[in-house]
């Protein structure tokens, strides 16, 4: 990579450091919620695009936390990459005019499970599932 870091310098044989970029601090204006994942597969294809479709309807700055990574909440690419799984604590963090009104539809489609039915589950002794 340090090949590459040097083609793309913007100087010649300047130093570049790499560093894990964190969450974004929200600002005094920002709002939060935390969400528990609760279906089965976790925030897959379907409840993920339905999660950034909510979220692109706001003018507000949405970011979607799971633990130490972030994801902007209008990106399928980024929030899919997160790998939200059943059962996970998500934060949502919204900053703008109508950060509050995006973070109760974001809440609100969460609770109804991202439109998916909850599917009932059998455990075998030996832990199988069907």
């Amino acid at each position: 990579l340090a090949v590459k870091e040097s083609q793309l310098s913007p100087v010649t044989g300047a130093e570049t450091t790499t560093t894990a970029p964190s969450a974004p601090a929200p600002d005094g204006n920002a709002e939060e919620v935390r969400l528990v994942v609760r279906n089965r597969l976790g925030l897959h294809a379907r409840p993920a695009a339905m999660f950034v479709s909510t979220a692109n309807r706001y003018q507000s700055e949405i970011l979607v936390v799971k633990g130490e990574q972030f994801a902007n909440a209008t990106s399928i690419n980024q929030v899919a990459t997160l790998g939200v799984r059943q059962k996970d604590e998500i934060r949502v963090t919204a900053a703008g005019d109508d950060a509050q009104e995006a973070l109760e539809a974001i809440q609100a489609i969460a609770e109804d499970n991202f439109g998916e039915a909850d599917e009932v589950i059998v455990e075998l002794a030996d832990g199988r599932e069907f």
